[in-house]
């Protein structure tokens, strides 16, 4: 690990297959948390994913629509090795929390629902981001501006919980 590594925090965006809305979601954040000078390595994972995968090609085509380039993404599993590594786990739905949370306490005090993140626990799924997969172009649209305005709203407390500067 390199010493600008050691400076960084880790934080993780979870979903079920790693090529819809969590590519999305660190695509997004990864651009809010650079304009905001903050120093998190920002990383996706999947529960179910198929190592390797490219995002999907909605995604990738809806994220370019707003700038945000996740073109190279490859899906990766995310394990209990890869959340011990990170400071913060963000999910999109309340099995992927559930299901992170057994883990370990260790694990489960660090796991939030992005939709109701800085508060922790399960609200419901008024609080789950859904999953658009199969529903073509336009559920991509919702999902990713969906995204963003969750993102934009939680990046304050995602930067103070570092300690850094707004």
């Amino acid at each position: 690990m390199t010493s600008s590594e050691d400076s960084e925090h880790r934080i993780c965006l979870v979903c079920t297959g790693n090529t819809c809305r969590s590519p999305m979601s660190e695509g997004i954040l990864r651009d809010l948390l650079s304009s905001h000078g903050a120093r998190w390595r920002v990383q996706s994972g999947g529960l179910h994913a198929f190592e390797g995968a490219p995002a999907s090609p909605e995604s990738v085509a809806v994220a370019r629509e707003y700038g945000v380039d996740i073109a190279a993404h490859r899906a990766r599993v995310f394990s209990p090795e890869r959340a011990r590594a990170c400071e913060l786990i963000l999910v999109h739905s309340g099995e992927h929390l559930h299901r992170i949370a057994s883990w370990g306490d260790d694990i489960a005090a660090k796991v939030f629902l992005m939709k109701a993140y800085p508060v922790a626990g399960d609200p419901g799924p008024e609080a789950w981001v859904a999953d658009p997969i199969g529903q073509g172009v336009e559920a991509y649209r919702r999902t990713f501006l969906e995204l963003d305005e969750v993102l934009r709203r939680i990046v304050p407390q995602i930067v103070s919980r570092a300690g850094e500067e707004e």
